[in-house]
C-alpha cells in the first residue's frame, strides 16, 4: 500500500510540474517583444502525444536568418500546412510562437534558357515550380 501512495504522489507531483512549466512559458511568450525579421523556413516536424483516448499534434517550424542563426518556433497547424521549406519572407514572432510569415514570391532565378525547361509560373499565386501541381497553392498545372 506504501508503494502505491508514492507512486500516487510521485505522478501528481510530476502532473503539477508540467502543467507550471506550460503556464510559466505561456506567460513568457506573452510578455516578449513581437521581433519582425527577414528569413527562410529550413525545417518542418511535428510531435504527436497521446494514446487511445485521444492525440494532440504539435507543428515546429524552424526558420534561418540572413546571419545564419535559426530558431524554431511553434505554429498552429494551418500555418504549418501553407508553408514549405524553401519559403523566403518576413517573420513576425512573440518568444517562441509564430504570429505570421508572410511569403516573398517566388522568382524564379536568372538560368540559361535550357536549365529553364520545366520550370512553369502558377497562375493562380504566380510560384514558380516543377511538376504538374504548384508547391504552394496546390494549383494544378494547366497546359495550353
Amino acid at each position: 500500500m506504501g508503494a502505491f501512495v508514492v507512486v500516487f504522489f510521485a505522478f501528481v507531483l510530476i502532473m503539477l510540474l508540467k502543467i507550471v512549466k506550460q503556464a510559466t512559458g505561456l506567460a513568457e511568450d506573452e510578455n516578449a517583444p513581437v521581433e519582425t525579421r527577414e528569413a527562410e523556413l529550413v525545417a518542418k516536424r511535428t510531435n504527436v502525444s497521446g494514446g487511445a483516448n485521444g492525440s494532440v499534434t504539435r507543428y515546429y517550424l524552424t526558420f534561418e536568418f540572413g546571419d545564419g542563426s535559426r530558431r524554431e518556433l511553434r505554429a498552429e497547424g494551418s500555418a504549418y500546412g501553407l508553408l514549405a521549406e524553401g519559403d523566403r519572407g518576413v517573420l513576425r514572432s512573440r518568444g517562441s510562437s509564430l504570429l505570421s510569415f508572410s511569403r516573398q514570391e517566388n522568382v524564379l532565378p536568372a538560368q540559361e534558357p535550357a536549365d529553364v525547361s520545366g520550370w512553369h509560373k502558377c497562375e493562380a499565386c504566380g510560384a514558380t515550380f516543377r511538376g504538374p501541381v504548384c508547391d504552394y497553392c496546390g494549383t494544378p498545372l494547366k497546359l495550353n
